[in-house]
């Protein structure tokens, strides 16, 4: 066994031992035995223990099982980030040259854009949605540029509406950016 002798060894806390033990079933070197020296200071002292890294590392039998195991993982925790879209976009004619636009944008990430102490510490920038026309162009309804703090994970929506002039045939298009949860657009034609 890798454990030796020597008083150090008997007296092994319970993680040494459990360690000590995996080290002898996966046939590992990494436990040098006590040996007894003389130091020129201190007389007559035991040196020996477990080689750096020994344990810190798999059995290089295990890195390609692992490797995968962690890649799955890894591809797993992707999915799960944020990740914003425009849910709707549509104008309709209300005649005069005047349009109702709505827009839905929803973060299809099972995350949140921001937590809650994000919003709280400013430290996330807000979710931005901008409507690309020209700000004298909006009438009534939201800003040209508005701001949600966060938009919850898994479906979490926000809803705008602006009457808008514009002329048929003209597009309109919608950003939504989001510092977590990247960025969408997409364009609907005035009819």
């Amino acid at each position: 066994p890798a454990a030796g002798g020597g008083a150090a060894a008997a007296a092994a806390p319970g993680v040494d031992r459990q360690v000590l033990k995996w080290l002898d079933g996966e046939k590992i070197d990494g436990f040098v035995p006590w040996t007894k020296v003389r130091h020129a200071e201190f007389g007559e002292v035991e040196v020996g223990g477990f080689r750096p890294y020994a344990a810190a590392n798999p059995p290089a039998a295990r890195l390609e099982a692992l490797g995968a195991a962690h890649a799955k993982f890894a591809a797993h925790l992707l999915t799960l980030f944020p990740r914003v879209r425009v849910a709707a976009l549509e104008a309709a004619a209300l005649g005069g040259g005047l349009y109702r636009v709505k827009a839905e944008v929803e973060n299809a990430g099972f995350w949140p854009t921001a937590l809650a102490q994000a919003v709280t510490a400013r430290s996330v920038k807000p979710v931005m949605v901008q409507l690309g026309v020209d700000p004298g162009a909006i009438v009534s309804g939201n800003a040209k540029t508005s701001f949600v703090p966060s938009l919850a994970g898994s479906g979490g929506r926000a809803k705008y509406e602006w009457l808008v002039k514009g002329k048929a045939g003209q597009t309109v298009e919608l950003l939504v950016r989001s510092e977590k949860g990247g960025s969408a657009t997409a364009r609907a034609t005035l009819k």
